[in-house]
């Protein structure tokens, strides 16, 4: 097991509100489609990262697809695929670099040039009590994250790569592929709607994840990402999911109740000491319990999504001939039992 995943095993941040005090009620998820989210994980695609986590974080096939778009426009190698290699292996001598596959969830408005700035002026020490708001809060955990020379030079190398990564590629790119974005964001947001504004509404509501934005990307795999906001606040959270090639309005919207699950399986996992003195173990169980969580919810609440619900997740498990639901997703028995509590289940 490589060292990157000995200091941060948890993939949830937990955010300060950008608002200066302003609370913003609003109810509900907005779906969105962002280049500047799409950028960054396109970049750990193809970095391809190591991970723990009981899913596949990048989406299946991802950098293998873009290599081939890449070589058909005589574009490849670009220097992120020079130096992918390189980069992952001085990521893997950081335990902070785990946290990469949150950063751009702490620049929810930033364009991928307004991003970029921001996080080389991180590096660079800037301030972020004199930055614009829509760029603070990631100024700021970047500046937590990254504190020694090393990790900050390798640091500066990736958000360089990824800066030339857009303007060499990918951003005719992604103009390319997202000219529908409108009609995604409107179908996604119709199911996202349908399952959130079901009698789900009042389990999201007591663990105070009803409202926020969600993201959807093509780069991103089963294992999404989400960034719990002030606890204050409901609008604040972020959560990006993956933009599935097949009957992607459904996979984005169930995938979105598995990752709102997340924080409290993290919680969970760590209370009943699972993986104590193992991040591996303690990742795999809270990853998995994730999985029972989101399919227990949306039992419970929108039963007619429950196959559909197991078919995206079972679909994860690479390897398996014809596996069931629960051949894949097992957990201890303690934290089964947790899980039925959690979503307000009386054990049978």
């Amino acid at each position: 097991m490589t060292r990157m995943f000995g200091a941060i095993a948890a993939l949830t941040i937990v955010t300060v509100s950008q608002a200066d005090g302003q609370v913003t009620r609003v109810s509900g998820w907005t779906v969105r489609v962002s280049p500047a989210i799409d950028l960054w994980y396109h970049a750990l695609a193809v970095v391809q990262l190591p991970s723990i986590q009981a899913l596949p974080m990048d989406a299946r096939g991802y950098a293998q697809q873009v290599t081939e778009t890449k070589r058909a426009a005589g574009l490849y190698p670009t220097e992120l695929d020079d130096e992918a290699k390189d980069v992952r292996e001085s990521f893997e001598d950081h335990p902070s670099f785990e946290a990469l596959h949150l950063i751009p969830t702490l620049f929810p408005d930033a364009t991928p040039e307004r991003m970029i700035e921001a996080l080389l002026g991180a590096v660079d020490g800037e301030d972020a009590g004199s930055a614009e708001p829509d760029v603070a809060l990631g100024i700021a955990m970047v500046a937590q994250l990254f504190r020694t020379s090393r990790e900050r030079k390798d640091f500066r190398k990736f958000v360089e790569l990824v800066e030339a990564e857009w303007s060499t590629f990918y951003e005719a790119y992604w103009n390319e592929t997202n000219r529908d974005r409108h009609r995604i964001e409107t179908d996604v947001q119709s199911a996202v709607d349908d399952l959130v504004q079901s009698s789900m509404a009042l389990t999201l509501q007591a663990w105070r994840v009803q409202s926020g934005i969600v993201f959807v990307s093509r780069a991103v795999g089963p294992s999404g990402r989400i960034s719990i906001g002030d606890p204050i606040n409901p609008a604040d959270n972020v959560v990006v999911v993956r933009l599935a090639p097949e009957n992607a309005p459904t996979t984005a919207a169930v995938s979105l109740i598995r990752e709102l699950c997340v924080p409290n399986l993290e919680a969970l996992v760590q209370n009943l000491g699972i993986g104590r003195f193992d991040p591996y173990v303690a990742a795999q169980a809270s990853g998995r319990g994730a999985v029972l969580c989101g399919a227990r919810v949306v039992e419970d609440h929108l039963p007619e999504y429950a196959q559909r619900y197991r078919d995206v997740f079972v679909a994860t498990a690479p390897g398996m001939d014809a596996p069931e639901f629960e051949q894949v997703f097992t957990v201890d028995p303690r934290l089964d039992a947790r899980i039925d509590e959690l979503v307000g289940r009386r054990r049978r």
